[in-house]
């Protein structure tokens, strides 16, 4: 038998020797292909590429039978204790899922939490099922000691330097308007956008000058809108626009539907625009030498699932 090659890829060759123990074990190509969920031709491939890989035939094949052969026999006993550890690190993990409980305080905005977080709470709810969560909805800074939150989601640029936290989404804001309004009000370039009611977002809500910034390759613009309504709801902003009210400043992940259905337009697409908050979400937490499981089950899930946001 000769030594792997380096080449080799490791995980590949794991899989083979679990597709020739199966193999072994059933006494068939077909049971083991039915076991594992792989068609028999896929079976047979992986069983011949391990034998070409070792340098060494491991089953004896007749018409109506199969056996290992003694090289084949050396390898299963190696090949059963993979099986074997797979095993436990399944039930590992199915214990350690099982194990997590306890409650879970987490907040977010209203917008982010609606359209992101609340999409991914049914999928660690069921991995989770001990875990007592609860999320506060608040478009204001919660205050995490004193309100006793585990994490919060906040959408920044500049987190605060006394928490510690992990980014795991950035989006972008986009002008847009519904398909009605803009058929009466066409907008072109920026500066148009001075001419027409634009739905202005204040964390305070307080009616001040409202500037949008627009930036395309070394040129900036800095145009001041203003319109009848000033909010600190992006869920309102988003409602206005549908009404043909004018136009909004979004982020993307509230109104990635109402585009795709070309309910509402972008607009400048050519420009990036600065929105009245940070464009990167981040899970934010207070220092702590030893995190609850709970907190630490979630931070990994939101972590992994973090792909499936970008719809």
């Amino acid at each position: 038998m000769r030594i792997i090659d380096r080449h080799i890829s490791l995980a590949q060759f794991a899989g083979d020797l679990l597709v020739f123990a199966h193999v072994v074990e059933g006494a068939s190509f077909t049971a083991a292909a039915s076991s594992l969920g792989l068609s028999k031709s896929q079976v047979t491939k992986q069983v011949r590429r391990l034998e070409t890989n070792l340098g060494v035939t491991l089953l004896h094949r007749t018409t109506r039978q199969m056996t290992a052969t003694q090289a084949g026999l050396s390898v299963l006993q190696h090949a059963k204790v993979l099986v074997q550890s797979a095993s436990k690190a399944a039930l590992a993990a199915n214990t350690y899922a099982h194990n997590v409980s306890g409650r879970l305080s987490l907040s977010a905005s209203n917008a982010f939490g609606q359209s992101v977080i609340g999409r991914l709470l049914p999928g660690f709810v069921e991995r989770y099922p001990l875990v007592e969560t609860e999320l506060i909805l608040t478009d204001r800074h919660v205050d995490l000691l004193h309100e006793e939150i585990d994490i919060a989601i906040r959408l920044t640029d500049n987190p605060p330097g006394n928490l510690v936290g992990r980014p795991f989404h950035t989006f972008s804001f986009v002008v847009a308007g519904s398909p009605g309004y803009l058929s009466k009000h066409p907008i072109h370039h920026p500066s148009d956008l001075a001419q027409v009611p634009c739905m202005a977002f204040h964390s305070l809500a307080r009616r001040e000058k409202t500037t949008w910034q627009f930036r395309k390759d070394q040129e900036s613009l800095d145009i001041h809108v203003k319109g009848p309504l000033v909010v600190n709801s992006s869920e309102v902003i988003r409602k206005m626009v549908l009404s043909d009210q004018g136009v909004g400043l979004l982020p993307d992940f509230l109104i990635d539907e109402e585009l795709r259905e070309n309910k509402l337009v972008p607009l400048c697409t050519e420009w990036d625009v600065q929105g009245p908050f940070g464009q990167t979400a981040w899970m934010l937490w207070l220092p702590q030498i030893t995190m609850p499981l709970a907190m630490r089950a979630f931070i990994d899930y939101v972590l992994e699932q973090a792909h499936s946001i970008q719809r």
